[in-house]
């Protein structure tokens, strides 16, 4: 089997479980991380977040944190012990059960968008004859994965910010104004006269064409990233609202009043106070929004249906 994948220049270790140990519902988790990992612009953040995947990369609990403990010594230390207790809920059964048993702990920090992904197996839930090899051979390499999955998003992030710069609203037109996916039109001349038929003028024509041949590029990009854009997906249960490739997002096992607000291409994950609407912090994420979207977003949020919404996903948490 391959060696644990360690968080870059191992940085963070996890001591326990290691690499495919079998654990129990109730587990111990423990390791240490650099203290360069923990600097923030105010002093050391004490904070590791863990998500656990299942096989198809799913992020199925997310939330949950490890502190750090720092006293007056921490100045004279150059890595920190971390320890905690991990239990799974009855409701994890079925999605374990799918992946054979087979998970994935993902470990990091807030300052640094590199992670650790460590896969264990929860035997009690791995079929009786064995895992499926196919699932094996996946769970191995999971993490490099999810790596790559990320890598395509950025880069289809970036790919469609050129594309969206010749439009004047600056927005994805896939993402905002489905009928235009219909648009599949590849002969430009054909596609001239067509839409110049149903244009009262001709700027309007050029407005039109111009998101009709936008769509297409989309389309085009879309199909290129399509494994990692699917993949995006399904991590985002608990959501109340999309708008404009941002997923507001109540997790299950969060701790306080809070929720996310999270923009997976470019690596955004802000904390807001609910029913305040007030922004917290970021979770594992140098990247921030800016402040036009931090005010549009409050707004937003402020809409008596939207608002509605999130209340209910927080409502299903405590039920």
């Amino acid at each position: 089997m391959p060696v644990q994948e360690l968080g870059i220049n191992e940085k963070i270790r996890l001591l326990r479980p290691k690499p495919y140990d079998n654990v129990r519902g109730n587990f111990i988790i423990s390791g240490w991380v650099l203290k360069s990992l923990l600097f923030s612009d105010l002093g050391i953040d004490n904070t590791i977040f863990l998500d656990i995947l299942g096989i198809d990369g799913n992020n199925w609990r997310s939330g949950q944190d490890l502190n750090v403990k720092i006293n007056f010594l921490s100045i004279f230390k150059k890595k920190f012990w971390f320890t905690t207790r991990f239990q799974f809920y009855s409701s994890d059964i079925p999605w374990i059960k799918q992946s054979q048993g087979r998970v994935l702990l993902r470990l990091g920090t807030r300052q640094n968008s590199k992670v650790l992904f460590v896969p264990i197996i929860v035997k009690e839930l791995e079929p009786a004859d064995g895992a499926d090899q196919e699932i094996i051979q996946r769970h191995e390499k999971l993490g490099k994965i999810i790596e790559q999955y990320e890598i395509d998003l950025e880069n289809w992030n970036k790919e469609m910010d050129e594309i969206r710069q010749s439009n004047p609203y600056k927005i994805n037109v896939t993402e905002n104004d489905e009928w235009m996916t219909s648009i599949d039109i590849k002969d430009d001349d054909l596609l001239k006269k067509i839409i110049k038929i149903f244009s009262s003028s001709e700027a309007e024509f050029e407005d039109k064409y111009k998101i009709a041949k936008q769509a297409q590029k989309e389309k085009v990009l879309a199909e290129k990233y399509k494994d990692a854009i699917e993949w995006r997906g399904p991590l985002f249960r608990g959501t109340a609202h999309k708008w404009r490739g941002f997923i507001i997002k109540v997790h299950s096992d969060d701790h306080g009043s809070h929720f996310h607000v999270i923009h997976k291409e470019r690596e955004i994950d802000a904390r807001f106070s609910f029913p305040e609407i007030e922004l917290i912090d970021y979770k594992r994420s140098r990247k921030t929004l800016k402040s036009k979207e931090e005010v549009a977003i409050y707004n937003l949020l402020k809409n008596k249906e939207v608002f509605e919404k999130l209340k209910k996903e927080f409502e299903k948490r405590l039920s």
